[in-house]
């Protein structure tokens, strides 16, 4: 981006302003963390919230705690004026933040920006007693908690702050620092926590008057609304039982006297006051609704009692519309708070917000949800919620009949309803390009049932998989290598790989084609299906033309190999990747543990043993089935290339990804091949298979001949070249399918690709 943040300050070192400097600190920006001083150790509450940030993995990368400096209050406030961003995370008092802001008023630069992270109080009561200077560049960026996972980020502006800084702010939190900036006006808890505090306390306060237990609530909330596994009572013992008061207690100072607030009173529930009087807070405590994973509040007597299976005929329904329509205990249940949840959004919706889409995206990427209520009530159908409405005697919001009559709220594809009933263009979140626009927009060049080609003007192509999380199946194979094929038939400029699918690049191989041959004892059929991987990957290497990967999501066995066949990758910094080979039955079989080799090679020192040293990490690398987290930590195992960079906006990959092929098809020449001295073996020592094996932990047989098998790919053998034992791309080809297709006809093997394709596979390390 072109004005990024390089400095900023954030005061307030709890749990949330902790979060946020971390946030900052591992998106490049130096970061002053203060928080009131503290004893003799002036500064440590702000080391305890570092301290705090790099326990919990606050941090992309705990190397980038360094860009954090702690101080306090009193001794380094003047040092403020460095800063082009300065947030206040101080706790929800006014007084409190008033105080703060006066004192900036001596210190705070020019242009630099301010901002609260409140979640509770209005912006214009923040800013009331501001200068005009400052009220021009003070805005609200509520971050979610903990920041370095929730993507939301609410950004609320006052009627004196400056368009050009709403503008700035929401471009820094979404292309520097990879959140979702979503406008918010200034009305109580903004979206997210109005519409989601609405939903925890509904669904409470319904299964106490319906006599639902927790654990079926809980399972009927994540089936209606598609939620983490904790439901609503479980994200009560997450955020904090005492929280419970304040919180929703707030609300009712804020809200109308008809407010649906009013009718589900959580804050003086018994269930929460005698919780929070014995100390039994949720995960902040002991227990609390949920005392570990086998037991339960009654809320009844209030004791615990062992947690019992959740069996209800609305969890077995096929949709939502099933669930709330099921005649049973949680079916009924499941109506009263979807349609709680549907009514409370549409009234509210002209009040706090533009359009629907808005609302919708805050509960999906504030709450976790996969979809939003208006989304939901589509999927339902707006006539059969109307209907159930008038059916249970709910007075129907006049928004939801004028969204029925102008055929849902999202009416057509790229469209929603704006809250005073327009058809308007959907605003996207992030501004970035999907393959669905590009399609629309150029459409489909080349495609088979597994994969599609789409080329831009300029004749860069866009290659996706369009099988289950981007598996590489043998139509998948068979585009790609057509658009690879020697010559460059099809004219392309440059190539990109990419996924749609925020969850994953590239799964891997196309386990069932594994899992099947070997459970035939199919030798022919697995040969040549790692075969054609492994050559298509090499053609695709040395192609005419560079080839370039847009990586979000996961990155495994094949996926991890494909890329390191690129020239270069644009990585969103929290995917994951690694070779979980080993855990169906064989080694990575389309030349990954060569490809990675290369790599390492290039970040070790010149020495007469550098070939031996990255053919020993590769070999280690290839057999460790646990993933690597973060795409810093590809880089720690030096498997990061020339070209490759590491972005915060998942959604931004496939943008970057188009410029990195396109200044690299400037003046591109194919790679040349590669080539090592192959890992010798020296007398009376142990070969790779035997160092491995010697602290592999829980190695069996079926490890031990994948091990063996691996190592006879990467050492010298009686086919390396004479002349120093050379292993060359064709000497490494010739071997690999030899070694590696055989393995699942062994004993054990096949079984493992079947175990973890039906999901019960066992972790190996």
């Amino acid at each position: 981006m072109d004005n990024p943040i390089r400095q900023a300050t954030v005061i307030g070192a709890g749990s949330m302003g902790s979060g946020i400097a971390a946030l900052l600190a591992s998106n490049g920006v130096q970061v002053l963390l203060l928080d009131v001083p503290d004893g003799s150790d002036r500064d440590a509450r702000a080391r305890r919230g570092l301290e705090l940030q790099l326990k919990r993995g606050g941090f992309t990368h705990p190397d980038f705690a360094d860009n954090v400096t702690v101080g306090n209050t009193e001794d380094d406030f003047e040092r403020i004026a460095d800063s082009q961003w300065v947030i206040e995370a101080v706790f929800e008092n006014l007084e409190v933040k008033r105080d703060v802001y006066a004192r900036l008023e001596a210190v705070l630069s020019a242009d630099a920006v301010l901002s609260s992270n409140t979640s509770t109080i209005p912006l214009a009561q923040l800013s009331e007693q501001m200068g005009e200077s400052m009220a021009r560049r003070f805005v609200i960026t509520h971050f979610f908690n903990p920041p370095r996972v929730m993507n939301l980020v609410e950004v609320v502006s006052g009627k004196r702050t400056d368009a050009g800084v709403v503008e700035h702010i929401s471009e820094v939190i979404t292309h520097q620092l990879g959140k979702v900036a979503l406008p918010c006006r200034d009305t109580p808890g903004f979206l997210a926590n109005r519409v989601g505090n609405l939903w925890m306390a509904a669904a409470a306060i319904l299964a106490f008057e319906q006599d639902i237990s927790p654990e079926l609530a809980d399972a009927i909330n994540q089936r209606i609304f598609t939620t983490p596994r904790t439901g609503v009572f479980g994200l009560f013992d997450y955020i904090g039982l005492q929280l419970v008061p304040d919180v929703w207690g707030s609300f009712l100072t804020k809200v109308d006297e008809f407010d649906a607030y009013r009718r589900f009173r959580v804050d003086n529930h018994p269930l929460f006051t005698g919780l929070i009087e014995r100390g039994l807070t949720g995960r902040t405590g002991e227990s609390g609704i949920y005392k570990g994973r086998e037991q339960v509040i009654d809320p009844e007597s209030m004791t615990y009692r062992d947690r019992r299976p959740v069996e209800d005929a609305a969890l077995m329904a096929a949709d939502t519309a099933g669930v709330v329509d099921a005649d049973s205990p949680g079916g009924r249940y499941a109506r009263a708070v979807f349609l709680e949840v549907v009514r409370y959004c549409a009234s509210i919706a002209p009040e706090i917000a533009d359009n629907v889409d808005d609302i919708d995206q805050s509960m999906i990427h504030g709450y976790s949800w996969k979809q939003g209520p208006f989304a939901l009530a589509d999927g339902v159908g707006l006539d059969g919620v109307i209907s159930r409405m008038e059916a249970d005697g709910i007075e129907v919001p006049e928004f939801l009949r004028t969204a029925a009559a102008a055929g849902g709220f999202y009416p057509a594809a790229g469209k929603c309803l704006s809250t005073t009933g327009q058809v308007v263009d959907r605003p996207s979140t992030t501004g970035q390009q999907t393959i669905a626009a590009l399609a629309a927009e150029c459409g489909v060049g080349e495609k088979n049932d597994d994969a599609q080609l789409i080329v831009l003007p300029d004749g860069t192509g866009i290659f996706s998989a369009l099988t289950k999380r981007g598996s590489m199946s043998p139509a998948v194979f068979e585009l790609l290598d057509r658009v690879c094929a020697d010559g460059n038939p099809l004219g392309l400029r440059a190539l990109v790989l990419a996924s749609d699918d925020p969850r994953a690049f590239c799964a891997g191989a196309d386990l069932g084609t594994l899992a099947q041959a070997g459970a035939d004892g199919d030798e022919a059929r697995l040969r040549e299906f790692i075969d054609t991987g492994a050559r298509v990957f090499a053609r695709m290497r040395q192609a005419e033309f560079p080839v370039v990967a847009a990586v979000r999501g996961f990155a495994l066995g094949g996926g991890l190999e494909l890329l390191l066949h690129t020239d270069a990758a644009v990585f969103h910094q929290d995917c994951v990747v690694g070779f979980p080979e080993r855990s169906v039955g064989l080694f990575p079989g389309w030349s990954g543990p060569l490809r990675a080799a290369q790599r390492i090679r290039a970040h070790l020192d010149e020495s007469p043993d550098r070939d031996a040293r990255a053919l020993a990490k590769a070999f280690a690398l290839s057999l460790e089935t646990t993933p690597m987290k973060g795409a810093y930590a590809l880089s720690a195992a030096g498997l990061l290339g020339e070209h490759d960079q590491v972005i915060a906006l998942g959604a931004g990959v496939l943008d970057q990804a188009i410029v990195v092929a396109r200044e690299l098809a400037r003046d591109y020449v194919a790679p040349a091949a590669a080539e090592f001295v192959a890992y010798k073996v020296g007398a009376g020592q142990p070969g790779l298979a035997e160092q491995w094996l010697e602290s592999a932990d829980g190695a069996d047989e079926v490890d031990g001949r994948i091990a063996h098998a691996l190592a006879q790919l990467l050492e010298a053998g009686a086919d390396t070249s004479a002349a120093g034992g050379i292993l060359s791309e064709a000497t490494y080809l010739q071997r690999n399918c030899a070694l590696c297709a055989p393995l699942l006809c062994q004993p054990g093997h096949a079984e493992r690709a079947a175990a973890v394709l039906s999901g019960a596979g066992r972790k190996r390390r």
